[in-house]
């Protein structure tokens, strides 16, 4: 009857929506949430990174125009602190990496919604290779920071003597 086939037709236009979501939304709501932390967790390490970098250029300003005379001594000890530090992590990285990313994922996440099974989509499309090579990648960045803060270090030496 009448009735009946518009009730169908609005059960299947729903079916169809519901469909089309999943469809277009590949991951699981437990994956979903654990990308909406990693969103969260990457927006609050960009703006601290800014907030620091503003902070770094304004001492080094300031120390610049100053003229102290052993400003020298604090980039050169703090970058070698830094690169020893960043090397330190690198061969720990290699020798246990998951260990480090279990570590990682305890401290920043909450809860063990980072934890999925080897057959889960999100694993899949971003396996562990993909995570280290990005550590490495951000310890490569790092020790060239570090590097130029020991340069800068070097380099107020030579201004001050």
């Amino acid at each position: 009857s009448k009735f009946f086939s518009t009730v169908c037709s609005g059960v299947l236009d729903d079916l169809k929506k519901i469909i089309v979501t999943c469809e277009g939304n590949i991951y699981t709501i437990d994956e979903n949430n654990h990308l909406n932390d990693v969103k969260h967790l990457v927006n609050v390490i960009e703006l601290i990174t800014w907030v620091l970098g503003l902070i770094l250029l304004v001492l080094f300003l300031i120390i610049f125009y100053k003229k102290y005379k052993y400003t020298w001594k604090i980039f050169v000890c703090s970058s070698i602190m830094i690169l020893i530090g960043i090397v330190l992590f690198y061969l720990f990285g290699l020798i246990n990496f998951n260990w480090l990313f279990n570590c990682f994922h305890r401290l920043f996440f909450s809860n063990e919604s980072w934890i999925f099974e080897d057959s889960s989509i999100l694993i899949r499309m971003f396996p562990e290779g993909l995570f280290i090579d990005a550590f490495e990648r951000i310890l490569f960045s790092s020790f060239i920071m570090g590097f130029v803060v020991f340069l800068i270090g070097i380099y107020l030496r030579k201004q001050f003597k």
